[in-house]
């Protein structure tokens, strides 16, 4: 009677906790998490719209223009055939989409230093251009690097996510980084309902953070386990910040909330504790 009375006691009290996710508190938590990963989006200073403006001399083949805001030391012929042999990648038509990928400034004594990289996805191919410039007050932008990489249309199917044609394990693994947040908002939920524990904020921390790391290339399938890796909230599914990047899908051990879970689930009932 006593495992099974302390069985259905843990029962009874996981699924209060499951009822609280419903609660405002959660939502306004989750209205905030998204509010947290918007503001993580690059975000572009107004004067690297001269960054543009760089890839629109090319584009025309005005090398001259572009050569007349390189720094003194980097005009060469060197320089001029490597700008040529560039902007022969790009198509003389308009792109479909411009999507800014990232964008960098560095304080300097000689002048700020702005780094952007852009993709420009056209009909046969995806241009990967990288611009950096360095602005100094009352004069044009000076051009310090740019760099086109050119990829076909097949090189695009890398950062598509498709669930056609994968492995069992991929299918598992992504399977695991659907549950373990599941898991972890159940262990929480719980912890906040729990009236008799102490350093709740300890276990918080314990329950959020996963332990060791094994990893999925959804593209290639290539599988990496690391040992001594931690991830928050025990899984993830992302990928880099070009559209040519393969998603890597990562799961953890979710020791904190088996730990805490296990725990509640072997206490004894309040009655049978006195």
């Amino acid at each position: 009677m006593g495992a099974g009375h302390a069985s259905g006691y843990a029962l009874c009290r996981i699924e209060r906790a499951m009822r609280t996710l419903t609660r405002a508190p959660t939502v306004f938590l989750i209205v905030c998490l998204a509010g947290l990963l918007a503001a993580c989006a690059p975000r572009l200073d107004p004067r690297a719209d001269a960054t543009q403006g760089i890839f629109d001399l090319a584009k025309r083949h005005e090398f001259a223009a572009l050569e007349a805001r390189l720094p003194p030391l980097r005009r060469t012929a060197v320089t001029d055939a490597r700008l040529q042999a560039q902007a022969a990648l790009i198509p003389d038509q308009p792109p479909q989409s411009v999507r800014l990928v990232g964008s960098n400034v560095t304080r300097a004594a000689d002048g700020d230093q702005i780094a952007v990289t852009r993709e420009y996805l056209y009909p046969d191919r995806l241009l990967v251009v990288s611009t950096a410039i360095r602005d100094q007050a009352g004069k044009p932008a000076e051009i310090l690097g740019f760099n086109i990489q050119g990829f076909n249309k097949a090189a695009l199917a890398v950062g598509r996510f498709s669930l056609a044609g994968k492995s069992p394990m991929q299918y598992f693994l992504l399977g695991l980084a659907a549950l373990i947040p599941l898991l972890l908002v159940v262990a929480l939920a719980a912890l906040a309902r729990d009236k008799t524990i102490r350093w709740k904020w300890l276990w918080t921390i314990f329950i959020l953070i996963g332990f060791t790391q094994l990893s999925v290339n959804w593209a290639s399938g290539a599988i990496l386990f690391e040992p001594l890796g931690v991830v928050l909230l025990g899984a993830s599914v992302n990928r880099g910040a070009l559209d040519i990047s393969p998603w890597i899908v990562t799961i953890s051990l979710p020791l904190g909330a088996l730990v805490y879970l296990g725990r509640l689930w072997f206490a004894p009932p309040p009655e049978e504790a006195e």
